[in-house]
């Protein structure tokens, strides 16, 4: 899963990348594991360092992923349907292929899912910050301005 996040001002002034990954790290695993207070066992432990593309290192990058991203959630919807065309008379029960749709579908929906493909948090100065697939217009256009004020992680829901 990939989660796109502006970083924090608190932790954009840690210098130290070893320190700024381990807070970058706490900051993503406090807000994903926060979002399943049903008592779900899912949650984003250990992040690794090669799972962080940060904008201050690769603002072409997070430029590029800010601007599919949305694009990139249809494109799987697109996908998942597609996979299914062919049993049009003989639908298939919970397969691959219908768990597909369904993260396809929650995603399309902007509804948070653990085991999503795409996560952004939000941000709320009035309040939580919010989780979901779809990544709003206003925060698009600022990534692709200052994509150094951005982060997407790779994590591994378990």
């Amino acid at each position: 899963m990939k989660i796109l996040f502006e970083i924090p001002q608190e932790i954009t002034e840690i210098t130290n990348k070893s320190d700024m990954l381990q807070e970058l790290s706490s900051y993503v695993k406090s807000e994903f594991n926060g979002m399943l207070d049903d008592g779900d066992s899912t949650y984003v432990r250990d992040i690794e360092e090669g799972c962080y593309i940060l904008g201050s290192e690769a603002p072409k990058k997070i430029h590029d992923i800010a601007k599919s991203w949305n694009a990139n959630i249809r494109k799987e919807a697109f996908e998942a349907i597609e996979a299914l065309l062919p049993f049009r008379n003989t639908l298939p029960i919970d397969t691959p292929a219908t768990y597909r749709l369904k993260v396809a579908a929650l995603a399309l929906d902007n509804s948070f899912y653990p085991f999503a493909d795409y996560l952004v948090i939000v941000a709320n100065e009035f309040g939580h910050t919010q989780m979901q697939p779809v990544l709003p217009k206003q925060m698009e256009a600022f990534a692709i301005q200052t994509p150094e004020r951005f982060c997407v992680v790779d994590v591994f829901p378990k």
